[in-house]
């Protein structure tokens, strides 16, 4: 099933997440007989995302938006995506549901696919550290200023905001 894509007109999408076009490939041809599959590239995050234009202007738009937006309505205010099944390049229409950012993060604890502690590219401690802040009697801020971090850091780990996959011990 194919449905014409919001703010874009000559592109439609369906329900399994492939996008086409009826615009011609050049300006000034004639429209095409038979619209024509577009491409899509993904992201290094993983996501399938495609290039369309509206008054002359390209825009780079992912493709489960486009499902979403076409298939369940416009994303409701400060709703995000949310992938059922936890396969992100998996665009179908019963795959996406917007949802609550805790739904989300509740999806991908069930999925496998959270990304915490060490391997988030921008974590300046370790697991060790964390035990360590855990286990110690030292002031905030001088263990804020050891580990490179600032107090409130250490103030969330201490509290289980933050690192709160690691146990006190």
């Amino acid at each position: 099933m194919w449905k014409r894509v919001l703010n874009f007109d000559g592109y439609e999408v369906s329900r399994d997440g492939s996008v086409r076009s009826w615009l011609p490939e050049r300006k000034n041809a004639k429209p095409p007989v038979q619209p024509r599959m577009l491409k899509f590239i993904v992201t290094p995050g993983g996501y399938r995302q495609v290039n369309l234009y509206a008054n002359g202007k390209r825009r780079v738009v992912r493709i489960p938006i486009l499902v979403a937006e076409t298939f369940h309505g416009p994303r409701p205010v400060n709703a995000v995506l949310r992938h059922l099944n936890g396969n992100c390049q998996d665009d179908r229409a019963v795959n996406l549901k917007w949802g609550t950012t805790q739904e989300n993060n509740d999806d991908m604890r069930r999925h496998g696919t959270w990304v915490h502690g060490e391997p988030v590219h921008t974590s300046k401690l370790t697991e060790q550290d964390v035990m360590h802040i855990l286990q110690s009697d030292e002031r905030g801020i001088d263990l804020a200023k050891r580990y490179g971090v600032t107090p409130g850091n250490i103030c969330h780990i201490r509290k289980g905001r933050s690192w709160n996959h690691i146990k006190r011990r």
